[in-house]
């Protein structure tokens, strides 16, 4: 089954938690310091497009792409009731097909962990080489090795109405790979429930394979941050530098 398919229609209330603000804040002092108060913005992996909107609301021209069709169409509903202008389009952060320049990329929510090793890695990093501006810059965060070790054989449970899901987890300590089964049961029209079942991954990178793949692609590293009280995620500032 497709990864965020089910889940993307139940998506938002299950991650009605998220410190979304507290994020954008974060994301946007950043930008402050980097010279980027306004300009335009590709965003990678933005899901039902919480960031997007946000980002939209400070100012910035945002263009998002996420690969699930399934956000994507929750997505426009939203852009539709908030008379967005936001672009929201279909594509692999792998391999980044777009015809246009960028003051800015973002990459959150620890999307950047479902590449599953190095080389999809220096996939990403040189296609947003390749769409930012000479002096852009690039904010990717991801989730820490720790962090997956201690979702290692923990199972949530969660519910809001007409659905509820378990979420169990299973850590590859060798590979660095952690696997999520999800298992969601939704009421039907009828007052049945339904099972659905969807499976994905994230791979946890070392500090120091993303300092060689940023290397290898051109893109300066300016700072590694962490943000209080989202301790589990590690933050990337990367730059093009001028030619």
């Amino acid at each position: 089954m497709e990864q965020y398919s089910i889940f993307a229609k139940y998506y938002d209330e299950f991650m009605r938690d998220i410190p979304y603000d507290s994020w954008c804040e974060f994301i946007l002092n950043e930008l402050e310091k980097n010279n980027k108060k306004s300009g335009r913005i590709l965003e990678l992996g933005c899901g039902t497009g919480n960031m997007s909107f946000r980002m939209e609301k400070a100012g910035y021209e945002v263009v998002s792409t996420d690969l699930s069709l399934p956000m994507l169409k929750v997505a426009n509903r939203k852009k539709r009731k908030n008379k967005s202008k936001i672009r929201f389009g279909m594509m692999d952060m792998c391999d980044i097909l777009i015809d246009e320049t960028f003051d800015i990329v973002l990459c959150l929510c620890d999307s950047t962990n479902y590449m599953q090793n190095e080389a999809m890695l220096e996939q990403v990093f040189a296609g947003v080489y390749n769409v930012l501006c000479p002096g852009g810059i690039y904010i990717f965060d991801l989730k820490k090795e720790d962090f997956f070790r201690q979702l290692a054989d923990n199972t949530f449970v969660d519910e809001i109405d007409n659905c509820y899901y378990v979420w169990e987890n299973d850590y590859d300590e060798e590979n660095r790979d952690n696997y999520y089964y999800l298992t969601f049961f939704a009421k039907g029209p009828f007052g049945a429930y339904r099972k659905y079942e969807e499976e994905q991954m994230q791979h946890a990178f070392s500090n120091e394979e993303v300092l060689m793949v940023a290397q290898k692609t051109g893109l300066a590293v300016k700072s590694i941050l962490e943000l209080e009280g989202s301790e589990e995620r590690i933050y990337y500032v990367m730059e093009k530098k001028y030619e």
